[in-house]
């Protein structure tokens, strides 16, 4: 992988509703900063147009319920440096107010390693 990120852990505000997965942040290109995004699509994760990231033993908690996703892949399509989740919590799907923890659109895909308990579902 062309990075990897190992034994995080987050804790985020929450809040937002499930209508938000359907958001779709701007991509300003002078502007990289994370407030220049706005609201994002999940609660931890939002890759977009991404490729050969190995993520391990990534655990979530919020202060407040969340109804997105956990995670949502974004024209992440790579099949030769595919996103990995690899040992990953459980998402807490009782504070969830949609049925997957990880979403995918545009054509992602990536690979599960030890993480079998997530579920996925395609959004476009």
């Amino acid at each position: 992988p062309e990075l990897e990120l190992k034994n995080i852990s987050v804790t985020v505000r929450g809040g937002a509703k499930a209508d938000d997965v359907t958001l779709n942040p701007p991509h300003p290109p002078t502007e990289s900063g994370p407030p220049s995004l706005g609201v994002r699509p999940s609660f931890a994760l939002f890759l977009r147009r991404t490729m050969g990231i190995d993520i391990e033993e990534f655990t979530v908690t919020w202060e407040d319920k969340d109804e997105r996703p956990g995670v949502v892949l974004d024209g992440c399509t790579s099949t030769t440096y595919p996103v990995v989740l690899g040992n990953c919590g459980k998402m807490p799907r009782d504070r969830l107010a949609v049925s997957y923890d990880v979403g995918l659109r545009n054509g992602s895909t990536f690979f599960q390693d030890g993480s079998t308990n997530l579920k996925v579902e395609h959004i476009d």
